[in-house]
């Protein structure tokens, strides 16, 4: 093992000679060695697969958060113009309605995801936890 510190010892590599064969930017493309030989270059495993599920899932629930409290904020400013007589009322419950709406799609959409989310975890703990599996038969 080398004496400075260097980083050849992570690979397995003891030697700086050890390290010449090695790219650190393997080619990617048609005409790759690795690709002529075979092996693939992208490989998602199910752990980093479930990550961006769950990445999925959260970005889900904090864009419905955001319609949400946004929809409301701006409801307030209608309210706030019309008191201030910038608005008809007309106007004002034509923007108010299509707000809502919005909000409620917001909210919808969001306990939608939020359940999956809930569902998939206490699912995975019930099934693992073995409480719903059938127990009458002695099975």
């Amino acid at each position: 093992m080398p004496a400075s510190g260097t980083i050849y010892g992570l690979r397995g590599i003891w030697t700086e000679n050890d390290a010449s064969g090695l790219s650190v930017h393997p080619r990617m493309g048609g005409a790759s060695k690795e690709r002529l030989n075979g092996r693939k270059l992208v490989c998602v495993t199910s752990t980093e697969t479930a990550i961006l599920v769950w990445l999925a899932l959260g970005a889900g629930i904090a864009g419905g958060v955001f319609i949400v409290a946004r929809s409301a904020v701006q409801i307030g400013s209608v309210a706030y113009r019309v008191m201030e007589k910038q608005m008809s009322g007309r106007a004002a419950t034509r923007q108010t309605m299509l707000l809502t709406g919005a909000m409620i799609a917001a909210i919808v959409v969001t306990a939608f995801i939020a359940g999956y989310a809930i569902f998939a975890v206490f699912g995975s703990l019930l099934d693992s936890s073995g409480l719903l599996t059938n127990t009458t038969n002695g099975t």
